[in-house]
């Protein structure tokens, strides 16, 4: 193992009293759960937010993605990102899927 696998098996990495502490119990995955749960909340609310502006004039505003990306879920999804920097050492590349694994899809797929 790994040290960002042993973070991914642990619970915490932010306040235990964080949005999503006892929505996601450390015993359902710790917090590979939680990074992933989170990570998809984001991402659909900014998703959501491209469809929500679909017709109307201009791009989405700066500050609909500043709202987006300041919600709890996506603050506490960065809070994660950067607790298993400082537990591991390692940069968001390094912890980022390498182009050698099969699951690889893009580079700096964790930062």
């Amino acid at each position: 193992h790994t040290l960002f696998d042993e973070w991914l098996l642990r619970g915490g990495g932010v306040d235990d009293d964080d949005l999503f502490a006892t929505d996601i119990p450390r015993s359902q995955g710790g917090n590979a759960a939680r990074v992933q749960t989170l990570r998809q909340v984001c991402e659909r609310q900014l998703q959501q937010l491209k469809r929500d502006s679909a017709g109307r004039h201009g791009p989405v505003t700066d500050v609909s993605i500043w709202q987006t990306l300041c919600s709890d879920e996506c603050i506490t999804s960065d809070e994660l990102h950067e607790a298993a920097i400082q537990y591991t050492g390692c940069t968001c590349l390094e912890l980022s899927t390498q182009p050698d694994d099969a699951s690889f899809r893009f580079p700096g797929d964790f930062c």
